[in-house]
């Protein structure tokens, strides 16, 4: 799968100028009955038509306003057909138009019209010759081949941003995500304009995870359970977790030490989630985990949970949530299970806390 687009053909960069648009036939006089349907018909013409000539005047204005901001960023991508570059359908605007495709308002929860918008837009940018109104180069390329479903997203992201750039789109069908790592913008993102952004999709997929946790939670939420957690930043309990952190290292330097001197081969990635299991069931909870000193199942059902995570951000359909799935595919019934592990160690960490 394209990450531009899932689709069974391959496209082909198009020229900087927009994709020729078919007009459509005009509808023709009728005096058998038909007469109401035409002439309905001719009023979404009418209407589509004066949306393309809006579209393509936008189009005009944005390339003549914000060329130097879109200078060496990659054209979209369209289909081609019989050599001809293909543009939206007449009755595109039309479509958008209608009731059921109106947008939430900010602040609000997603809805249906907030995800439809999402798919419009990439479509528009990749297929109709729209330009990027967000100014963000568009990253293209095989899903694969980019690291993005073996576990390693982060280092596929991480090839994107050395290719394209501190600030990069990637779209997957209806979803898309705008990919950021300059330190400013990250800033203004999270602690200057924070009311200016949604969780989004990945608020959503987290939610299995981590329910009403920090990271997916609404405002509401988060505005609650902050002052409830602000006493564990005070400066007394900082430096305990300090203290923490070092033991649990040194109990994981020990480990190495010990496997590298039987020549075992060690998952790094296993052991440094140990280290920090250790560490938030000690300074949180109060409860020893012990996972430093052996591989933990609870270690592993994280991994693999965040990794489920990942392949529900990229997939396009939330098959997941149809009736039986935690059943009949193998990786949902999986992460069933390591949801009820992690489930059962968080359980087992609250009751030793409230005995403490």
């Amino acid at each position: 799968m394209a990450l531009a687009f899932a689709a069974p053909f391959q496209p082909q960069i198009a020229e900087s100028t927009p994709p020729a648009r078919r007009t459509p036939p005009a509808p023709r006089a009728s005096s058998d009955g038909r007469g109401l349907p035409l002439a309905a018909s001719s009023m979404v013409v009418a209407a589509a038509a004066v949306a393309r000539r809006k579209r393509t005047s936008r189009r005009q204005a944005l390339k003549e306003k914000d060329q130097p901001m879109l200078s060496g960023i990659k054209g979209p991508v369209n289909l081609v057909k019989d050599g001809e570059v293909e543009g939206l359908p007449w009755w595109w605007e039309a479509f958008w138009a209608l009731p059921f495709t109106e947008r939430g308002k900010k602040g609000e929860p997603l809805c249906l019209g907030d995800t439809m918008h999402v798919f419009r837009t990439n479509i528009e940018q990749i297929f109709g010759g729209e330009p990027s109104y967000d100014g963000a180069p568009l990253a293209t390329g095989d899903l694969a081949s980019a690291g993005l479903t073996d576990g390693t997203m982060y280092l596929g992201l991480q090839k994107y941003q050395e290719n394209f750039g501190d600030v990069y789109k990637l779209c997957f069908g209806p979803k898309s995500f705008m990919v950021v790592s300059d330190p400013q913008i990250l800033k203004h993102m999270l602690r200057e304009n924070v009311f200016n952004y949604d969780k989004g999709v990945l608020g959503e997929v987290l939610e299995d995870v981590m329910g009403k946790g920090l990271i997916p939670a609404d405002f509401e939420t988060w505005r609650v359970r902050r002052r409830a957690i602000v006493p564990g930043f005070h400066k007394k309990w900082l430096d305990f977790q300090v203290s923490e952190f070092g033991r649990a290292s040194q109990l994981l330097v020990k480990s190495l030490h010990e496997a590298a001197a039987a020549g075992k081969t060690i998952d790094m990635e296993e052991r440094f989630g140990s280290v920090a299991l250790d560490i938030i069931g000690k300074s949180v909870f109060n409860y020893e985990f012990g996972s430093v000193e052996g591989e933990s199942p609870v270690v592993k059902a994280a991994i693999q949970s965040l990794r489920e995570v990942e392949h529900r951000a990229q997939t396009p359909f939330q098959y997941w949530k149809l009736p039986l799935m935690d059943v009949l595919i193998e990786r949902q019934r999986e992460f069933t299970d390591n949801m009820q592990l992690l489930n059962g160690a968080l359980n087992k960490c609250i009751e030793q806390a409230c005995c403490c």
